[in-house]
């Protein structure tokens, strides 16, 4: 993801925070790349393409800024690898819409070098549109906060759901039972119903 409200020493001082509100504490388990792109933004890279977007509206919201989004997902063939790319903006109201980035040719081109990493990473590089290397960098380790399992099956299934969408809306409904409204990563939405208490519990369970 790119911020560009934040210049590096607000992304360092701010980022903890800012993913504390997506269940990630200090510890290890999850690394977090974070580059300085000079007048292209600040940049954090995620293994985790859901946990990405997550981060992204809670940095948005924070920043109260547009963030960029930039998702590769690469996969490694028989001769060649293949890339799989979307593009999302995150805002500082809670959406996440779909955006454009650079199109690239998606098969593993000849010259390219390294390994699937590598190359998933020189894609995202021109995918995103950045003319020149981070001059800049630093790692940080996060942990996922501990919380308490789903108290049962069916909130554990809407929890697993939330977690893997972009982005969900919670409309109260007369007989006080939450309708969720569920846009899938895929693209598509689902709707499903659960009580105030189950809501509340969900809300504790994915910390916000």
């Amino acid at each position: 993801m790119c911020c560009t409200a934040w210049d590096w020493d607000a992304l360092n001082a701010s980022v903890v925070p800012a993913l504390d509100s997506v269940g990630l504490v200090p510890g290890s388990g999850v690394d977090v790349m974070l580059l300085d792109r000079g007048d292209h933004g600040r940049v954090l890279i995620f293994e985790d393409a859901a946990l990405a977007r997550r981060a992204a509206l809670a940095i948005a919201k924070q920043s109260a800024s547009q963030v960029d989004v930039f998702e590769v997902v690469g996969s490694a063939g028989e001769k060649r690898n293949r890339f799989r790319v979307a593009a999302w903006t995150a805002t500082a109201a809670g959406e996440l819409k779909s955006a454009e980035g650079e199109e690239v040719d998606l098969e593993d081109p000849e010259g390219w070098t390294g390994d699937l990493d590598e190359q998933t990473h020189e894609v995202l590089d021109a995918y995103a549109g950045f003319e020149y290397g981070a001059v800049k960098h630093d790692r940080k380790s996060f942990k996922k906060r501990k919380v308490g399992a789903a108290s049962t099956p069916r909130v554990a299934n809407l929890l697993d759901a939330l977690q893997k969408a972009r982005a969900h809306e919670a409309v109260v409904q007369a007989d006080g039972r939450f309708e969720l409204r569920i846009e899938l990563a895929a693209g598509g939405k689902q709707r499903s119903f659960c009580s105030a208490a189950e809501y509340d519990e969900l809300k504790k369970l994915l910390g916000i």
